[in-house]
């Protein structure tokens, strides 16, 4: 803060509120400097609803999805969903 030079806001300016504006300026300047604003992405809430055995098996659900992805082996369980409605619409 000793690197503004305050008296400058108060020896320029006649008006009040241009020295306020002034003031408001430099220090909104000093406290970007020294305490920027952070900003973070905040997680959702937990659901209570979901156990844990829900979740370990949604941890599953999507280790296969990635398996399936990095193999190409995604392609191959859409024909069968897709032969498996199929054959129940029939």
């Amino acid at each position: 803060m000793s690197f503004v030079l305050w008296s400058t806001v108060l020896s320029i300016f006649d008006d009040l509120d241009d020295k306020l504006f002034a003031f408001d300026c430099f220090f909104n300047d000093v406290l970007d400097d020294f305490a920027p604003i952070k900003t973070f992405k905040s997680r959702g809430r937990s659901n209570p609803f979901i156990t844990p055995e829900m979740k370990s098996l949604m941890k599953i659900r999507d280790c296969q999805r990635a398996l399936a992805r990095k193999t190409d082996d995604l392609w191959e369980i859409k024909i069968a969903e897709m032969e498996f409605v199929q054959e129940q619409i029939k």
